[in-house]
């Protein structure tokens, strides 16, 4: 059986497409482990943090995660990589 031309196209073409959409598409960090991050970072700056902090944060992060699917998977991202809260308000 011999491919035709089209059908090697159409194969590199939804090939190229799932290569370039895998990362909105892979593993993100879950709520809790975002704001574990967000709290690390803060008590290292200041020191100290809101006695109910990660437990609000978690509560903000699932809703927002809930309304905006994709969006809050490159934000959570981009929070993760952030070494400063500087970095994580830059998200």
């Amino acid at each position: 059986m011999t491919t035709t031309r089209l059908g090697t196209h159409a194969r590199r073409s939804a090939l190229l497409v799932g290569v370039l959409l895998l990362p909105l598409t892979g593993c993100a960090p879950s709520p809790q482990e975002l704001c574990d991050h967000a709290a690390d970072l803060m008590k290292k700056e200041a020191g100290a943090l809101p006695e109910d902090f990660v437990e609000e944060c978690v509560e903000d992060e699932e809703r927002w995660k809930r309304i905006k699917g994709m969006l809050w998977k490159q934000k959570a991202r981009c929070m993760m990589k952030a070494t400063t809260v500087e970095g994580l308000d830059a998200c």
